[in-house]
Order: C-alpha cells, then sequence, then structure tokens
C-alpha cells in the first residue's frame, strides 16, 4: 500500500506554482492539483483567485521543507505588497 502525498502548501495558485517550480529545480517530485476556473454559470474566474496546494512524497517532505525554508505560517520570505 502506498502512503498519501503530503501537503507541503495551501494558498493562492500563484504561489503553489512558484513552489512546484522551485522544487522541480531541486528535483523533488511534487504536483499540483489544476483548478477548475470555469464558473457554473458561464465564464472564467481569474486565476489568481483561486486556491491550491502543493503536494510532495511522504520520503520527499522533510527535504522540500528545509530547500523551501518552509514554516507554517510563512512560505515566501518576501511577499508582494
Amino acid at each position: 500500500m502506498t502512503k498519501p502525498w503530503m501537503v507541503l502548501y495551501e494558498g493562492p495558485i500563484w504561489q503553489a506554482k512558484i513552489l512546484q517550480a522551485q522544487l522541480d529545480g531541486y528535483g523533488i517530485p511534487n504536483f499540483v492539483p489544476e483548478v477548475e476556473l470555469e464558473r457554473p454559470f458561464g465564464g472564467f474566474a481569474g486565476s489568481g483567485q483561486h486556491n491550491s496546494c502543493v503536494l510532495v512524497p511522504p520520503e520527499c517532505e522533510d527535504e522540500a521543507r528545509a530547500l523551501l525554508r518552509y514554516s507554517p505560517d510563512k512560505v515566501v520570505e518576501d511577499e508582494p505588497n
């Protein structure tokens, strides 16, 4: 039986995609589920307003957190204003 992937980050999709690119650069397996952007009554929502998550295999979680200098209350060192 395989273990479920661990949630490394949850928040705005733009930030999840940045973290995904960083993990890719380090060669750490990861997955960001795609967000359905179509609204139920037609039209599309802006992708910047949606949340997503970054998932990593359990055996890579510690390494991923260390490489990203992750802490539960702050993921990115310099957040945009």
